[in-house]
This record gives C-alpha cells, structure tokens and sequence, in this order.
C-alpha cells in the first residue's frame, strides 16, 4: 500500500478560472432581464452576447474534474482514500447547500402565494433538490427548476461524479487511466447523438451526468498529465493551437443553425465537447503561463482571486435572489433612457448581493465547517 500524502499544492490561478465561471454564470442571470420585444441593435447584442454566459457552467465542470480527480490521484493506494474524500467532500458542500434548501423551504409559500402554478412546481421538485436528483427531475418533467431553483442541476451532476468516481480512479491502473477518459468523453458524445436522434426532450440531454460528462473527464485527463514529470507545460503547444479554434468551430456552426444556446441542436452534439475543449486548453494556458505573462497577471490578480475563493456560494444564492433584484431595479423599465444600463445596475446589484451573502456564509457557516477537515486526513 502507498502510503504517500497527496500533493497540497494550490494553484493561485484556478482560484482565477473559478471567479470567471461564476461570473459567466452571474451575467448570464442577470444580463438579460429585459425583453425582445422593440430592442434596439445594440440592446439585442448586448442580451445576445450576455446569454453566453451559462458557458461557465461548463468550466466548472472542466475544473472540478481537473481538481477533484487530482486529489484522487495522489491520495490514490492510501488507507483512508474513500473515508477522507467523501468526508471532506460533505463538510465542503452539504452545509451551505443544505441551509439554503431550507431557507427556501419556508420562503417559497410566502413568496410564491399569488403564484399556485409555480409554488405546486417547487413542492413537488423539491425532494429531488435535497437528494441532488434535479437533473433526473429535469428529465422526469421535462423543465428545470421552479422557483428559481434551476440551477441545481449542475450540482446534482457534480454530485453524481463524486459517488462513482474515487471507484474508477482506484480500480483503474495508472496506464489505462487516459483510455478511461478518452472512453468517458466518446461516450458522452455517443449519448448526446443517440438521444436526439430519437427524439429525448432537451432537457435531458443537457441535464444528465452520462451526457455531461465530457467536461469532468477531459478535466480528469489533465490532471492525469499534470502529474507526469513535465506536466501539463508537455502538452501547452497543443493547448495553444486548439483553443481558438475550438471557440470558432461552435460559434460557426451556430451562425450556420442561428443559436449557440445550451438547449441548440450545436450544443446538444458537438457543441459541449467542443466547449470542453476550449475551457480544457485554456486551463493548461493558465497553470503554465509565466508568472510575468498577461494571463497570470488576469487569473492571480486579488478580484479573480477572490471570486473565486466564494464562487459555491455565490452560484448557491445567486439565482433564488434575481427575482428580488428584478424587482428592486425594474429592469423593464429604462434607466436614463437606457435598457442596458438599467441592466447594468441589475447586474451590479445581484452581484453584490449575492457576493455579500456568501461572505456571511463563509464566516458564519463554511469556516467553521472547514475547520473540520483536520479531523479528516490523508495517511
């Protein structure tokens, strides 16, 4: 048995490609409040480019299939390998998460009172969101969450990989590991074009682990060949001939099928491998770049930092908050006879809301819960 520690290294730029995500994911919730409806050129551009936002859904994925297979990896052969990682896993995602399911619990029947269709909607999902079967939900129903719980399917898929993956990695020798990947993402693809070539609502397609899970196991890759004796720097030429093309490659093909979004016909394919592609390279471009280069400058810089550092609450408490927001601002209505700015001071809002929120949470819930985690050791 190795007995080895697992490598503690951290790496201040991931902290960096965290905030990005959640600040995709902020804009694409708050961006777009207004409607269609007598926009203007620059008005419809500006929603347009904001709804591409939920892309950072997938490099979160990219990440945590890059980090979390990267712990597996070096804590792998060790006497307390399962014990400590579900253990750690828990005190850092069940508690805030847990404390929000129940905050909207009691919530939703004040606030959805007007609304029986919607409140109905949640009272029924609501079993699914404690157990993190929002996606399987999605597919049961055929539509996301209600209530402003939509995007717990992520977490849900997030979840699903954390309960098979520690098995794989430990039963799968180091040679045969990238075969494991490789077939992971051949997989995925297969999925995606069987299911919509019988017909399978989207919802599904863009909800299920076994359709998603390119992102987590090409993440899960490059950790594999970030362990090898020259990392991931061995592979950083490749990374840098397929990141702009990748990018070019989904946005042509949604010129050609007029949409680029998440429930399309180019994600639904191709799309979210493509996706992974480009998030996967540039991932590398970040851990390698040189400490005086523009791109470490971005990611290392204390904003991206710190975005980073408080992106789980901030996705957890984001969403529930944007109808509060909206209605504070009214973003239907111009603001200085502008829509777009009115959207701005709703963006700015919600990300400081939701910001301030899991700063409270940190200190008052996730620290302390944190702070348990010494009891929970590798050997």
């Amino acid at each position: 048995m190795n007995s080895t520690a697992p490598s503690r290294s951290h790496l201040p730029a991931l902290d960096g490609l965290r905030g990005l995500a959640i600040l995709l994911v902020i804009v694409v919730h708050y961006g777009f409040g207004f409607d269609r409806v007598g926009l203007g050129r620059l008005e419809l551009a500006t929603q347009n480019v904001t709804r591409l936002g939920w892309v950072g859904v997938d490099l979160f994925f990219v990440l945590s299939g890059f980090l979390i297979t990267g712990i597996l990896l070096d804590a792998k052969g060790n006497n307390r390998y399962y014990r400590t990682f579900y253990a750690r896993r828990m005190l850092r995602i069940f508690p805030v998460c847990y404390l929000l399911l129940l905050i909207i619990h009691f919530v939703n029947p004040i606030a959805y009172a007007s609304d029986p269709t919607e409140l109905a909607h949640f009272l029924s999902d609501e079993p699914w969101l404690w157990g993190y079967l929002a996606n399987f939900r999605a597919v049961a129903v055929s539509r996301l969450g209600a209530c402003h719980t939509a995007h717990f399917w992520s977490l849900a898929v997030e979840e699903q990989f954390y309960l098979f993956w520690p098995f794989l990695v430990a039963i799968t020798p180091g040679k045969r590991f990238r075969a494991l990947c490789f077939s992971l993402i051949g997989t995925a693809i297969a999925s995606r074009l069987a299911l919509v070539g019988i017909g399978v609502p989207h919802a599904a397609i863009h909800t299920l682990l076994f359709t998603r899970m390119d992102s987590l196991a090409l993440g899960a890759l490059l950790a594999s060949l970030a362990r090898e004796p020259e990392g991931l720097a061995r592979i950083r030429p490749l990374a840098a001939k397929l990141l702009a093309p990748s990018a070019m490659v989904v946005v042509g093909l949604g010129l050609v099928f007029h949409s680029v979004s998440r429930h399309g016909m180019v994600m639904l394919t191709a799309g979210f491998t493509l996706l992974a592609i480009f998030f996967g390279s540039l991932l590398v471009l970040v851990v390698t770049a040189g400490k005086q280069s523009a791109t470490a400058w971005f990611f290392e810089s204390p904003p991206m930092r710190f975005f980073g550092k408080y992106s789980y609450a901030i996705y957890l408490y984001h969403f529930p908050l944007r109808p509060f927001v909206e209605r504070l601002v009214d973003v239907r209505q111009p603001l200085a006879g502008s829509l777009i700015l009115r959207q701005l001071v709703c963006l700015f809002v919600g990300t400081v809301l939701s910001t301030g929120l899991a700063l409270v949470s940190w200190t008052l819930l996730e620290k302390p819960f944190l702070s348990l985690k010494k009891h929970f050791e590798y050997e």
